[in-house]
């Protein structure tokens, strides 16, 4: 749950802001331009499919994301698993950091 004034996160038994005194939302819209929002690192696969992937976990879950790929897989757009040094990074805004890394860790596990 988070409070759609100051974006603090709480745990779902809870439905009031104790700061702002409002009700709580599910949650939130990114009313920030992309460049004001804090991206956190949740984790770190193995290639561009694992990436792509857990994208969809986050996306399905309403969490916004964003994946960065290593060199290679950027500059030739290439979607390579297994490859020895490939990677492909889940950055999250990090008021969602907790829930996605929760997603993630047990799909992963």
């Amino acid at each position: 749950m988070y409070c759609p004034s100051c974006h603090d996160e709480f745990i779902d038994s809870i439905t009031i802001c104790s700061d702002c005194n409002i009700t709580l939302v599910e949650n939130i819209a990114l009313n920030e331009p992309l460049e004001n929002i804090n991206w956190v690192k949740v984790k770190e696969l193995p290639g561009k499919v694992f990436g792509e992937m857990m994208g969809e976990v986050l996306n399905s879950a309403e969490i916004p994301y964003f994946l960065k790929s290593d060199w290679s897989a950027s500059a030739y757009n290439v979607a390579p698993t297994g490859l020895v040094g490939s990677y492909v990074q889940v950055y999250v805004p990090e008021n969602f950091h907790d829930k996605a890394n929760k997603l993630l860790t047990d799909l992963m596990d």
